[in-house]
């Protein structure tokens, strides 16, 4: 009886001391953080502004748009009594459609700039070159009303408008598409000859 006693206070000596090396070796919880970083100083390959011209309308963030519009064709109006104006929107005409878009995942603040860069002029440029003013109208989402500019400010009107004022408090997603719609002021007087004007997108990170 004595000898099973004390074979009985061995054993479980023995599996106290297991049971305290046990819990020793546990320790605290072990940890890992996801991340995703779209601050204004993250990777690059993780977010992207894609921006420009194109033919139709964009309506995705992906894919990518990698071939722009890079020029449009005017035609000429004679709806307008007593004008004759050109216009990429001419009704009865083939019409050749313009968009402005941009694709943007990123939570870097950036600002997206539409304007019209200068007159139109003959190609032939020389002393005394003929300049012919033109408007372009951005067909805002309702309820938002549309914005024209024109390469004419000098009546009050405005040769650039904001398109884009993304800041780090917004959602980091931005996707618009707005019709553009371009006129000149009347072309009656002018010489002939191939005029051209430039529309220009300007960004600038930071906000």
């Amino acid at each position: 009886m004595k000898k099973l006693l004390i074979l009985s206070i061995l054993l479980l000596t023995s599996f106290i001391i297991f049971a305290d090396a046990i819990s020793i070796a546990i320790g605290t919880d072990a940890t890992t953080d996801a991340i995703l970083d779209f601050s204004e100083n993250s990777d690059e390959n993780s977010k992207y502004v894609n921006f420009g011209f194109t033919g139709s309308d964009v309506t995705a963030i992906t894919p990518k748009i990698e071939n722009g519009k890079s020029e449009v064709k005017l035609s000429l109006d004679t709806s307008v009594k007593g004008k004759v104006t050109a216009s990429n929107a001419v009704a009865g005409e083939t019409e050749d459609a313009l968009y402005v878009f941009c694709q943007a995942v990123t939570g870097t603040p950036f600002t997206l700039t539409l304007k019209i860069n200068e007159p139109m002029t003959a190609e032939s440029a020389g002393t005394g070159t003929p300049t012919l003013n033109w408007s372009v109208t951005v067909d805002k989402d309702d309820p938002v009303s549309d914005v024209t500019i024109s390469s004419d400010t000098s009546d009050g009107n405005t040769g650039s408008t904001l398109l884009v004022d993304h800041k780090a408090t917004d959602p980091i997603q931005v996707l618009f598409s707005h019709k553009l719609t371009i006129k000149t002021e009347d072309v009656s007087a002018l010489t002939q000859g191939k005029y051209k004007g430039t529309l220009v997108l300007t960004t600038k990170s930071g906000s």
